[in-house]
């Protein structure tokens, strides 16, 4: 299930609530390489990079993770993926898993 929730007038996040287990990493990437496409192809229809055999892009991503807990400390490195955000196209951050309200992608400033 997917919600869009308005950030700014420029800026859309979009939260897909699911459940990303041990495929988090397969999912992540799926994700990732489809934006960076949509990147790539906004970047050469800008006129830039036109020179370059390959369109190089940057994509801002953030990751939640949780452990499990035993009193003050960790109770071992056996953390979870609850949810990652990326910039999907400009001006648009979509995070999945299981996120907090605090969820969004990093702000690049160029």
């Amino acid at each position: 299930m997917a919600k869009a929730i308005s950030t700014s007038p420029t800026r859309k996040l979009i939260v897909k609530t699911q459940r990303l287990g041990k495929r988090w990493a397969k999912t992540f990437e799926d994700d990732l390489m489809k934006a960076g496409a949509k990147f790539a192809r906004a970047e050469l229809k800008a006129g830039r990079q036109t020179t370059a055999d390959r369109v190089v892009v940057k994509i801002s991503a953030s990751f939640f993770l949780s452990f499990p807990r035993s009193g003050k400390s960790i109770a071992g490195d056996a953390g979870t993926v609850d949810c990652n955000c990326k910039e999907t196209q400009p001006g648009v951050c979509v995070c999945t898993g299981h996120c907090p309200p605090e969820a969004d992608c990093p702000l690049v400033v160029a």
